[in-house]
């Protein structure tokens, strides 16, 4: 089943996946190719919150989305809820035309770091 927030996903994806093609083929421009990684690294970030979402939707459990990144359900959970908090944050303050909120989620997701037991 497709969902809304798994095609997102995917375009993420691929869009970063193509940003990163000027990295590896064009001259070696190191500042640029940070920034490329940069924006790389946060259209992936998306990409994984969504495709969280959208195994949510489709009935996956923490735990279950937890082992397929690589860490703890708690952490998936975590993020997801400080995600939510920002997102809602964004959506009163353009409802109300103030300055967006800039501060940066801790949503930073480090697959496979969970600790061996």
């Amino acid at each position: 089943m497709s969902t809304e927030e798994g095609t997102q996903a995917r375009w993420e994806v691929r869009r970063a996946v193509a940003d990163l093609e000027h990295v590896r083929r064009g001259p070696q421009r190191p500042l640029d190719h940070l920034r490329a990684l940069r924006h790389a690294q946060e259209a992936l970030n998306r990409g994984t919150s969504l495709m969280v979402d959208a195994a949510r939707r489709e009935g996956a459990s923490w735990a279950q989305i937890g082992d397929a990144l690589g860490i703890s359900r708690q952490a998936v959970r975590q993020a997801a809820i400080r995600r939510g908090v920002l997102e809602r944050e964004r959506a009163d303050a353009k409802q109300w035309h103030l300055p967006l909120p800039i501060k940066v989620p801790r949503i930073m997701w480090r697959i496979g770091r969970r600790s061996a037991a």
